[in-house]
């Protein structure tokens, strides 16, 4: 993984997964620009293809981290 650009911040965590019941980690960059909200611009998950979601269904993680919510472990 890169150095994130000044400004911008990245997050990894391990927490259990709702929708496999494992242990997963995800990796969540955000950008942060002068005036604006922060956004997310990249999302990966280590289970992702593998934990039973329909391509078409978001990862509840990732709606999380869109409406930049908190985690709770």
């Amino acid at each position: 993984m890169s150095k994130p650009k000044p400004g911008n911040e990245t997050k990894v965590q391990k927490v259990e997964c709702p929708v496999c019941g494992n242990e997963v980690t995800f990796t969540a960059h955000f950008k942060n620009e002068k005036g604006r909200e922060r956004r997310l611009v990249d999302f990966g998950c280590d289970m992702q293809g593998k934990c039973g979601i329909p391509s078409w269904d978001p990862c509840p993680f990732y709606v999380l981290h869109r409406e930049n919510k908190k985690i709770s472990k």
